[in-house]
């Protein structure tokens, strides 16, 4: 299932993850306040329950497979 909030989580995350977890050079490249980025990656870390210690590398790979691909790796809505 995919939406336009969720969409924002997934592209903080990725650059998050990108940038060596820094909130300044993430806002920076989103055109964003840094408290926003703050707030963006809590709300997924609390949200889907992530570890990003534990497997950054596998989730910025994810996360870069659902940027490119989009709806065709996310799951669509029960209908």
């Amino acid at each position: 299932m995919d939406d336009r909030r969720r969409e924002v989580l997934r592209e903080t995350l990725r650059v998050f993850l990108a940038t060596h977890r820094s909130y300044a050079a993430t806002a920076d490249q989103l055109m964003v306040h840094r408290n926003t980025v703050h707030y963006r990656v809590q709300s997924a870390v609390d949200r889907y329950h992530l570890g990003l210690d534990a497997n950054a590398f596998d989730l910025h790979f994810a996360l870069t497979i659902c940027r490119w691909h989009g709806a065709k790796v996310l799951r669509s809505e029960p209908k």
